[in-house]
Parts: structure tokens; C-alpha cells; sequence
């Protein structure tokens, strides 16, 4: 078993190792940040999902 979870951890380290080399490359293109609209709509979304719980608890 662990033999297994060392496989994954090597793994995970070449990726990441790879990802970081990536990013730091000074041609990296960043994601742009999040607008207004994109908080709007996440907490709308999280609101509306959460009342959809609760009122289907009274269903």
C-alpha cells in the first residue's frame, strides 16, 4: 500500500515541478482575475442552491 501512495506522490511532484516551470516562464498568460459579475453570479448561484435545499426539506 504505501509503495502505491509513493508512486502517487512522485507523481504529483514531477507535475507540479512541471506546472511551476511553467508558470514561471516570462511568457506565462495568467488567467484573468474575477470581475464583479463573476462574484455576482457565484454568490447567486451558492444563495439560490442553498435555498433549493432548504426548501426541499420542506417538500
Amino acid at each position: 500500500m504505501s509503495e502505491n501512495n509513493s508512486r502517487y506522490s512522485k507523481e504529483y511532484l514531477q507535475e507540479a515541478e512541471i506546472r511551476l516551470k511553467e508558470m514561471e516562464d516570462v511568457n506565462y498568460e495568467f488567467p484573468t482575475p474575477f470581475s464583479k459579475t463573476d462574484w455576482i453570479l457565484a454568490i447567486a448561484t451558492i444563495v439560490v442552491s442553498g435555498a433549493l435545499l432548504v426548501g426541499g426539506y420542506w417538500m
